[in-house]
């Protein structure tokens, strides 16, 4: 058995991925060697049937299905080619997010849809070999070693040391667009339990934020996962579409 590498990406919300800074990320991946990616949820914003747009038809007209999976698709095909372009056999796990969940809820409104606007059919997750964890409709974390991969639970000023004090084990997520770690002292055993939110990879203008200041941080992780399930990471900031990578070397649009 070897250490692995993962690569770790936040929230994208496609449409409203950071181009620039998205290209800048995918340039380092393609530079590395992976033995997985996985993405935190939040694929797709799915803005059009959210509760916040349900009465706003000026707001959503020219949204369409077909229009919106055909965009993810094109957007999808470049992560596949970067993840596993030094690595055709680099593993990729995409977490069902609360945003992605809105297709499930409009099934659940309109059973007809049923078999024909999921996420897993439309984004042909079997045939690129991409495993979808419903976490969203499930709650269940995905685990690689002993850590714990989840889309997120709590928006409120202190999520992390809430997240850190309800799964008890380290966790990292998305959800909040945030970076903010938490770590928890435990008796016996591994003492060591943290929380920490991973950013954000999408626009700061997202529409609902209505050009409201917010806290939102650009970022995404790098994991080492020894044999014995004990790992290392970092969080990569991205300031001004630009960042740092953990060899030194920069990256930028």
């Amino acid at each position: 058995m070897k250490t692995e590498k993962w690569i770790v990406l936040p929230d994208l919300q496609w449409p409203y991925i950071d181009t620039k800074s998205v290209n800048a990320v995918f340039k380092y991946i393609k530079d590395n060697s992976w033995d997985g990616m996985l993405q935190l949820g939040d694929f797709m914003d799915w803005d059009f049937i959210s509760k916040w747009t349900a009465d706003n038809a000026r707001r959503t007209e020219g949204q369409r299905f077909l229009k919106e999976y055909e965009g993810a698709n094109n957007f999808l095909d470049k992560l596949v080619e970067v993840v596993r372009f030094k690595n055709h056999k680099a593993g990729m796990v995409i977490l069902e997010g609360n945003h992605d969940w809105r297709v499930e809820h409009v099934i659940d409104k309109t059973p007809m849809y049923e078999g024909m606007i999921e996420m897993e059919k439309n984004l042909h997750f079997k045939e690129r070999g991409i495993y979808y964890h419903r976490y969203w409709s499930t709650r269940e974390p995905y685990r690689i070693g002993k850590a714990l991969f989840v889309h997120g639970e709590y928006t409120n000023d202190h999520h992390a040391k809430k997240m850190a004090y309800s799964f008890g084990e380290p966790v990292y997520y998305g959800h909040t667009h945030d970076h903010q770690s938490y770590s928890k002292i435990m008796l016996g055993g591994d003492k060591d339990v943290t929380a920490e939110s991973l950013g954000t990879l999408s626009r700061y203008d997202l529409p609902y934020m209505g050009h409201r200041p917010s806290n939102w941080r650009q970022g995404f992780a790098v994991f080492y996962f020894f044999p014995d399930g004990y790992f290392n990471h970092f969080f990569i900031d991205i300031f001004n579409h630009r960042f740092v990578s953990p060899d030194g070397k920069e990256y930028k649009n």
